[in-house]
C-alpha cells in the first residue's frame, strides 16, 4: 500500500512512516554559513552532518565512531569550534572527539573519563582552548582541547547537572542543576563558576554564584555572545518565561513576561528553545500557544516582541545573519530551516519524513471543555478527511506521556497513519500537562491516576457531546504515563472505551518505585507521595489493583530492554487479564527500550495497532467496509 496519493483508497504504508529520516540539534557555525546537525535514518547509528546555508550541499562528517543519539526536540551531542575548522562531539562509549569540518581527520580529546558514566553536551570555550561537558548528568568536567591535561571536575552540589555554557571571555561557566527528590521542573537552579586553571587548588580558585527562587524552576542558562549577561528560562511568574541577569550590574529581569511558556520541562539536555543574536541585542525564542508553536524575537533593550513564524522550532541557533531550527507543524513535515534575519525569509535545507504523506496531514483545531470540578481544559482535535457521512468517526484519545509533558502540534507520522485510516484524534491536556503554567502543571501532584483520569473522562464526554467521535468507537491510546492513563480509563469507564492501546505503560506504582531508572527515581514522590509512608496511595493509584474492572479489549506493546518502565509492568497486567478471561494481546520487542528505534519495529507497531482496531472496534469496521466497497 502507499505510493499513488491520487487514489484515496491507497493508504500510507506503515514502513513509509517508519523509514522517515530524523534530523535534530541544528547548530550554525560561527559565521552562520554552515549548519551541523544529527541525522538518523532507518535504524542506523546517528551521523554528524553539515549542510551549507548558501548551496544546500550536505556532507556526512562523522559516523564511526558515531555521536550519541539525541531526542528530536533536544540535543547534547556536539558543538562547533570557534575557528569553524572542526567540531567536538561525544560518543556512546564516553569519549570526547574532535573532527575536521570536512571529515578528513579526527582525534580523541578525552578517551577515559574521571568518573564512570555517559557524557553529553560538549561546549567549546569561545577562545577555543577548553571544552566543558557533563558526565552521567552528575557533574561538569572541563578538559583542554589539546588533550594535554586530565579533565577537571567542577564542584557542584546538584544531584543532576545539565547544559554547561561559557561566558564570552571564556572565564565563567554556567550550568543547570537540581537535587532529589525534586525533578527539574519542580525546583532547580543555575550556577555560575569562575574557571580554575590546571595545577591550582580547585577549592581556592573556584568561586561562583548560585541563583534560585523558592518553589520555582529554571533552565537553559546561556551567556550572551557580548558582555556578561546571562539569559535563562524561569517559572517564578507562574509561566516558564525568558529572563536575563547581568552579574556585573546585579540586574535581574523578566525579558518576556506573558502567559505563555517559552520552554518545555527539562527531560534532557540542550533543548535550546531560545538563542541570542550575535550582538547580544536580541533573542529568538519559541512561544507555546496552547500547544501551537510560534517563533518570536525580543529586543533586549526595548522588550518589543516580533512574531516571526508559526510552527514549532526546536534547537534554535543564531549566528551571523541566520537563525536555524528544526521546524515542524501539523501540516509541516519535519525540516531543517534557516531564516535570513534581514527580512526573515525562510529556506528549507533538509527534510526529515519520506515523501508522500502530505495529503494525509491536517492542522488540528484547539478545543475546550470543562472538567468535573469546572476547570477549563483544552486540547487539539485532528479531524480526519476520510470519515464516513453516516455519523461521527471513530476516535483515538491520544494521551501524552510524562505526565509532565505535552503533545504539541508538530509533525507526527503515527497521527498521519491513523488519520489516513479514517480515525479522528483528540489530544487532551489533562492536569499535570506542561504548556499551561506552573499551577496547572503541579495540580496533578499527589493525585496521579485520579485527577488526570477524571479529566480524561471529561474529554470523552466532550467528544461524544460535540460529535468529535462516535460514542461506540472511542479508543484511548498512549505510551509510558499515557499508557498508565489508558489503563485507568479502561478500569474507570469501560462502557465509554471500545478498546485500549497501552504502549510501554505504567501498571504498578509499587513495582515502579523500586525499579525505575535514576532520572525518575524520585518522580513519584511528587506525583503520588513519599515512599513507604504513602504506600497505600501507591496501591490505590495503580491500575494493576483494579484490573478486574477492565472489560474492553486491550493491546499492549513493550520493549524488553525498557529501563524507565520495566517490561514486567506489562507482563503483570496481561497475565491478570488473561486469568480473568479478558481480551488482551501482549507483544514484547527484543532489543527495544522505552519506545522504538528500529524501523521494522516502528512499522510493526502501526500494523499491530491497525489490525487490533479492525478486529475489535465497530467504528473501524465501518471505515474498512466502506473502503472495500469503494475499491
Amino acid at each position: 500500500m502507499g505510493g499513488d496519493r491520487g487514489n484515496q483508497n491507497l493508504l500510507i504504508a506503515a514502513d513509509t512512516i517508519a523509514a522517515s529520516r530524523g534530523v535534530s540539534e541544528p547548530k550554525l557555525s560561527p559565521s552562520g554559513e554552515l549548519v551541523a546537525f544529527i541525522s538518523t535514518h532507518s535504524g542506523e547509528r546517528p551521523k554528524l552532518c553539515v549542510v551549507s546555508v548558501v548551496s544546500g550541499q550536505e556532507q556526512m562528517i562523522a559516523s564511526d565512531p558515531s555521536p550519541i543519539g539525541v531526542h528530536p526536540q533536544g540535543g547534547g551531542a556536539f558543538d562547533w569550534c570557534p575557528d569553524e575548522l572542526g567540531l567536538v562531539f561525544v560518543t556512546k562509549a564516553g569519549a570526547v572527539m574532535w573532527t575536521a569540518v570536512d571529515g578528513s581527520s579526527s582525534r580523541v580529546i578525552v578517551g577515559r573519563q574521571p568518573i564512570d558514566g555517559s557524557v553529553a553536551s560538549p561546549r567549546v570555550s569561545p577562545n577555543g582552548e577548553l571544552v566543558a561537558y557533563t558526565v552521567d548528568d552528575r557533574c561538569v568536567a572541563v578538559a583542554a582541547m589539546s588533550g594535554k591535561w586530565w579533565p577537571q571536575l567542577v564542584p557542584s552540589s546538584g544531584d543532576f547537572v545539565m547544559d554547561p555554557s561559557w561566558s564570552a571571555d571564556s572565564g565563567w561557566l554556567a550550568w543547570h542543576e537540581w537535587n532529589n527528590p525534586n525533578m527539574a521542573w519542580d525546583s532547580s537552579r543555575w550556577v555560575v563558576n569562575r574557571l580554575a586553571m590546571p595545577g591550582t587548588s580547585a577549592e581556592s580558585t573556584w568561586r561562583g554564584l548560585t541563583w534560585e527562587l523558592e518553589e520555582s524552576a529554571v533552565g537553559q542558562p546561556v551567556f550572551s555572545p557580548i558582555g556578561s549577561a546571562l539569559a535563562f528560562v524561569c517559572d517564578a511568574t507562574g509561566w516558564m518565561n525568558l529572563w536575563a541577569l547581568d552579574p556585573v550590574q546585579g540586574e535581574l529581569s523578566v525579558l518576556v513576561d506573558e502567559p505563555y511558556e517559552h520552554a518545555a520541562p527539562t527531560w534532557g539536555p540542550a533543548s535550546a528553545s531560545f538563542a541570542w543574536s550575535p550582538d547580544g541585542a536580541r533573542i529568538a525564542f519559541v512561544r507555546n500557544e496552547n500547544g501551537f508553536g510560534q517563533l518570536c524575537v525580543v529586543d533586549v533593550a526595548s522588550r518589543v516582541i516580533t512574531e516571526v513564524a508559526r510552527g514549532w522550532h526546536f534547537g534554535v541557533s543564531w549566528k551571523g545573519n541566520h537563525v536555524a531550527a528544526i521546524r515542524s507543524g501539523g501540516m509541516t513535515p519535519t525540516q531543517l530551516v534557516v531564516y535570513d534575519t534581514s527580512d526573515w525569509s525562510r529556506t528549507t535545507l533538509v527534510r526529515g519524513p519520506a515523501e508522500g504523506i502530505e495529503s494525509s496531514l491536517v492542522e488540528p483545531v484547539a478545543v475546550h471543555w470543562l472538567a468535573n470540578d469546572g476547570t477549563e481544559l483544552s486540547g487539539r482535535l485532528y479531524r480526519t478527511t476520510k470519515a464516513n457521512a453516516d455519523g461521527p468517526p471513530p476516535m483515538l484519545l491520544w494521551l501524552h506521556g510524562g505526565p509532565t509533558d505535552q503533545m504539541v502540534v508538530q509533525y507526527n507520522g503515527r497521527i498521519a497513519f491513523f488519520l489516513d485510516r479514517g480515525w479522528s484524534i483528540l489530544v487532551p491536556d489533562y492536569r499535570g500537562s506542561s504548556g499551561h503554567g506552573r499551577s496547572f502543571q503541579r495540580s496533578l501532584n499527589g493525585q496521579w491516576g485520579i485527577l488526570d483520569t477524571s479529566d480524561n473522562v471529561a474529554a470523552i464526554h466532550a467528544a461524544i457531546h460535540n460529535g468529535w467521535g462516535a460514542a461506540d468507537a472511542i479508543v484511548p491510546m498512549g505510551g509510558s504515563a499515557g499508557g498508565f492513563g489508558v489503563l485507568h480509563l479502561l478500569a474507570a469507564v469501560p462502557h465509554l472505551c471500545a478498546a485500549g492501546v497501552n504502549l510501554y505503560g505504567v501498571a504498578d506504582l509499587v513495582h515502579l518505585a523500586a525499579t525505575t531508572h535514576r532520572f525518575e527515581k524520585y518522580y513519584l514522590e511528587s506525583l503520588v507521595g513519599s515512599w513507604p509512608h504513602d504506600e497505600q496511595k501507591y496501591r490505590e493509584f495503580s491500575p494493576i489493583f483494579v484490573v478486574d474492572t477492565i472489560a474492553s479489549p486491550l493491546l499492549i506493546l513493550h520493549g524488553a530492554d525498557d529501563v524507565v518502565v520495566p517490561v514486567e509492568q506489562s507482563k503483570m497486567i496481561a497475565e491478570k487479564l488473561q486469568l480473568l478471561g479478558q481480551a488482551v494481546e501482549l507483544h514484547i520487542y527484543d532489543g527495544q527500550g522505552h519506545g522504538w528505534r528500529a524501523p521494522e519495529v516502528m512499522a510493526d507497531e502501526l500494523t499491530k495497532i491497525d489490525e487490533f482496531l479492525q478486529r475489535h472496534v465497530a467504528g473501524a469496521h465501518r471505515i474498512y467496509t466502506a473502503k472495500a466497497d469503494n475499491t
